[in-house]
């Protein structure tokens, strides 16, 4: 398996990857879970991401949201290459500038392993781009204040979207 960084940001509270698995091997990609909420962004090739006992099938421009604790596991199709953003995040980013946690809604009222996929068609802003900008480098201390102001207009995105789903009784 060969792995290639696009851009990498970790601190105590967040961690943002770009990363494409030029020769994926499905053997490696085994069920776990984490203490993090997780947003995964699937860019390029195809495969599916089982969450609890729903698979989704991953085609490019596919968002899967996950909270702590939901088990998860990817599956690539082929062993072509596949690309994605991926960011793990903890509770204690979001209590200071969101006490009620609006913006976890999404990630938290809503029954295990149900109602994770997104396609980027259901959002306003594109993900991709917003995700895109948050590795745009202007010197090591500005790196997390571009993180972060592109990861909170992320997830009030995800909450729009969501919203709009609970209202339309899609998949709910």
């Amino acid at each position: 398996m060969s792995i290639i960084y696009h851009s990498f940001y970790k601190d105590n509270s967040i961690m943002y990857r770009h990363v494409t698995d030029e020769n994926p091997d499905n053997e490696s990609f085994c069920f776990h879970i984490h203490n993090q909420y997780e947003i995964f962004y699937f860019i390029k090739g195809t495969g599916s991401l089982l969450v609890e006992t729903t698979t989704y099938p991953l085609v490019p421009d596919t968002m899967i949201i996950i909270r702590p604790l939901e088990t998860h596991r990817i599956s690539i199709s082929d062993s072509t290459s596949y690309e994605r953003f991926t960011i793990n995040f903890s509770e204690d980013l979001i209590n200071d500038i969101d006490p009620e946690h609006t913006l976890l809604t999404p990630f938290n009222n809503r029954p295990l392993g149900e109602n994770n996929s997104y396609h980027a068609s259901e959002f306003d802003i594109s993900p991709y781009k917003l995700l895109a900008a948050m590795q745009k480098k202007v010197n090591e201390d500005t790196d997390k204040l571009s993180v972060l102001t592109y990861f909170y207009s992320l997830l009030g995105q995800i909450n729009v979207a969501f919203n709009r789903k609970k209202q339309n009784n899609v998949a709910f």
